[in-house]
């Protein structure tokens, strides 16, 4: 199955990363499809985004100054479906893209995905901004927009973390 392209652009605000594509994502093209999933209600609701974007139109996230993609490339019905070996290579990838592109601030969607980049599977981890950089690259860990999410966290606190992640991009203005 084919996966999702990376939609990056030199100087990003944020490039927003998630874990892995969903089948439906892949299968369309475009991010963020499940029809659970939060994300594009999130941006919109926190001030990210003046428009409320759709799945189709994730191509209209670089106009914000958005760009996105994901830790691991492999499409699966659930991140429950990824093995470590998925994710070999991705962190140097990862790191290439933010590197060669530069944005102000790398936004990690879900704390697996976050394992995965860090290849910790174990740290105690802690939404916001995080302890190191990625080159001049703030690192911040979001909630899963997920709707398979909710135990870890309510819509409000995701909305909380996408409103404090709107204040932290304005601040680097």
């Amino acid at each position: 199955m084919k996966t999702l392209p990376d939609r990056v652009k030199p100087n990003l605000e944020i490039l927003f990363v998630g874990t892995n594509p969903g089948l439906k994502s892949a299968r369309i093209g475009h991010y963020f499809a499940g029809t659970s999933n939060m994300f594009w209600k999130l941006l919109f609701e926190s001030g990210l985004t003046e428009n409320r974007l759709t799945t189709e139109l994730d191509n209209r996230i670089i106009n914000y100054g958005y760009g996105l993609t994901d830790v691991v490339k492999r499409p699966t019905r659930s991140t429950t479906e990824l093995r470590r070996i998925d994710a070999n290579g991705s962190r140097k990838r990862l790191e290439k893209i933010i590197l060669k592109n530069t944005p102000k601030i790398v936004a990690f969607i879900g704390k697996t995905g976050f394992r995965y980049y860090t290849g910790d599977s174990y740290a105690i981890l802690k939404y916001g901004k995080q302890s190191f950089k990625i080159g001049n690259t703030e690192v911040y860990l979001m909630p899963s927009t997920s709707g398979a999410s909710y135990a870890d966290t309510k819509y409000h606190e995701k909305l909380t973390w996408f409103k404090k992640l709107k204040r932290a991009a304005k601040s680097k203005n």
